[in-house]
């Protein structure tokens, strides 16, 4: 029993539209990677899992400027990633040069 509920962190399960989206395809995914056909080809599921009808991914169509509160922890190491994603996005417009981060105390 401990090597199933210690081996790995739990998924957090939310409750709300696209988040309780996200939650499903976590476990599906946990599930999957057990799974005989998938212990051999993990590289299959690198990119994670996609429902259809989701949105894809979306980019910027110009500058952007990312608000971001000091006190929610985390937050300025996403909003990194975003500006990183932002420069590598399909159709993006915006290099990650175009995107600002502020705190938002300060705005």
């Amino acid at each position: 029993l401990a090597r199933v509920f210690e081996a790995t962190p739990p998924i957090v399960w939310v409750r709300g539209n696209a988040f309780q989206l996200e939650s499903l395809k976590a476990v599906a995914l946990r599930m999957l990677l057990h799974s005989p056909y998938y212990a051999s080809r993990l590289a299959e599921l690198d990119a994670g899992l996609m429902v259809p009808r989701q949105p894809g991914p979306c980019a910027f169509s110009g500058p952007v400027t990312i608000l971001a509160c000091r006190d929610n922890e985390g937050t300025f190491r996403l909003v990194e990633e975003v500006k990183t994603a932002a420069g590598e996005g399909r159709d993006s417009t915006a290099s990650a040069g175009a995107v600002a981060i502020r705190d938002a105390e300060e705005a």
